[in-house]
Parts: structure tokens; sequence; C-alpha cells
């Protein structure tokens, strides 16, 4: 995924790249914080940070981000993950990435006609919103029992039937239209930031994968 991204982002006239690695789990990750302050330090005035970091992950790292100068006067990214309503529990981390112009990606209730009809049906069922994957962990798992509704259990024939039951499939999250490698052909993604009350992520704008075009609302 990283030789991907920096290949696609090169290509898009990006420049140099540095990547740093923790270990999932880790509740103290001072020395990579200090390690990707130090090569923004160099990069210069157009440096940006992309945390593609699990849950506790991105909480480890905001808590000494807040106080480095470097990490807090450049714009973040980051992924699905870093849009979870815990990360904003703490008031120094949500000003911080409010701060950063911090902007991310999840769902959006405009991709397709069923998020916010999912969103609701799981609330009167379990009396919270679902988690950040839980709409792509119900359609995936919709798709792969159509498919064997189809077919049966026969590994060869649930192979060959997918593609089209995925192409055919109108989802909570996607369009499930797959590539020839069997991944997302076509991907629709909401654009979330920090909102003014730092109490949630709100919607400011969406990726269109049909026309490769992004909007701000």
């Amino acid at each position: 995924m990283n030789e991907s991204f920096t290949a696609n982002f090169q290509a898009g006239g990006g420049g140099e790249v540095a990547s740093f690695a923790y270990a999932p789990g880790s509740t103290e990750l001072s020395s990579e914080a200090a390690a990707v302050s130090a090569a923004l330090a160099g990069f210069g005035d157009n440096a940006g940070f992309f945390c593609v970091c699990f849950l506790s992950g991105a909480q480890a790292f905001l808590q000494v981000a807040q106080i480095d100068p470097i990490l807090t006067s450049v714009q973040w990214m980051g992924n699905e993950a870093m849009t979870a309503e815990e990360i904003l529990a703490d008031q120094g981390h949500a000003q911080t990435l409010a701060n950063a112009d911090f902007i991310t990606v999840s769902f959006s209730a405009e991709s397709t006609p069923l998020p916010q009809i999912f969103i609701d049906d799981f609330n009167a069922m379990f009396d919270k919103d679902p988690g950040i994957f839980t709409n792509y962990a119900f359609d995936a798992a919709n798709i792969a029992m159509l498919t064997m509704l189809a077919v049966g259990n026969d590994g060869a024939a649930v192979k060959s039937m997918l593609p089209f039951i995925a192409n055919h499939y109108i989802g909570t999250a996607v369009q499930a239209f797959l590539d020839d490698n069997g991944d997302q052909a076509i991907a629709s993604y909401g654009l979330y930031q920090v909102s003014d009350d730092l109490s949630e992520f709100a919607e400011v704008g969406a990726y269109n994968g049909n026309t490769d075009t992004i909007t701000y609302n």
C-alpha cells in the first residue's frame, strides 16, 4: 500500500515521501513522532502528514504530537479509522486535529440510497451508531450470502459467480463494482473535518469515483 500510495502521489505531482511504521497496539509513540517531526522539518513549507493508523495508534500519536511544534504546524490527513468519535473525546486531540485542518474520508450518506437507512436500523436495534467499518462488513457478508444462495457451496462456482453478484449489488456503503483483480473499481467517499465546536467529524465534501472529482459543501 505504501508503494502504491507513493507512486500515485508522485505521479500526480507530489514530491518526496517518507514513511514510518509503528507496532499495532503501541500506547507510546514518542520516538515515532520525533522521527516524523524531523522528516517534516526537512521537507519545507509545503509538507503535510498522512496518518494511516488504527484508533489506538492515532490516539497515542496525538498524545505526543499535540505538543510538537512541527507536527502542529502542518496539515494532516488520515484514514477512515480516524473518524472514530473516541478521538474527539480528548479535547487536546480534537483541537490538534482542528488546528491542523485535518481531513479524512469515510463512506458518504450520498453514495447510495441505503447508508442512512442502515444507520437508523442499526441504532434502533443496538441503541448506538455502527462502527467505522460495520457497513462494509454488512455488505461483504450480504454479497457472500447472495452468491452462495445462487450457486451453493462449491468453491469454484462461488469464485465465478461472486463478481457478477457484487457488480449488481447496491450496498449500505458502496456500489460494489469489482475490477479484474477483484478490488472495488469505483469508490466514492465523504470528506470529513472536525466541526467548529470539536464535537464531531462533519461531512464537508465528497469524492465521486465515477467522475474522479471532488466537490465541497
